[in-house]
């Protein structure tokens, strides 16, 4: 009985580090991205427009290639249980990079005209996740509110 429990979490345990390995950075931040959009209750299609944008704009990429990652990042958003996912693969970038993924989940939070409180808690974890300081928390919410036109 007792192996078959240790045997039971040995493949737990198995199966979540292999889960980590097969999301890389982009559709890591492409799915915090997706799970900003949701964390509303709802996505619009103005919310997905943006995303498309960052993502194009941040790694340089088509627009199909950027599509055809919002579809994958949508799927493993389904999927996931939780943001630890995607943040303990983005914490490992830059800090640079990582103020540039709060600026984007700022941008999309602001994208539909309202900041919604679940929102601002998303980004508050994710940030604390990232080890975004405060400081650069509410530097990026201030950029984002003058970019998206709102302030």
């Amino acid at each position: 009985m007792l192996n078959k429990i240790s045997q039971f979490f040995d493949q737990l345990t198995t199966t979540q580090s292999n889960e980590t390995q097969t999301i890389d950075q982009e559709l890591a931040i492409a799915a915090l991205l997706i799970e900003m959009a949701n964390s509303d209750g709802t996505s619009s299609d103005r919310e997905l427009s943006v995303i498309s944008q960052l993502l194009t704009k941040l790694f340089g990429v088509a627009k199909t290639d950027v599509d055809a990652l919002i579809s994958k990042a949508k799927q493993s958003s389904e999927d996931a249980v939780c943001l630890y996912r995607y943040t303990s693969v983005v914490k490992e970038a830059s800090i640079d990079l990582r103020n540039q993924v709060v600026l984007a989940l700022w941008k999309v939070s602001y994208a539909d005209g309202v900041l919604d409180p679940h929102e601002e808690a998303t980004i508050r974890k994710v940030a604390d996740l990232l080890y975004v300081s405060h400081s650069d928390f509410v530097r990026n919410k201030l950029e984002a509110q003058t970019i998206m036109g709102i302030a």
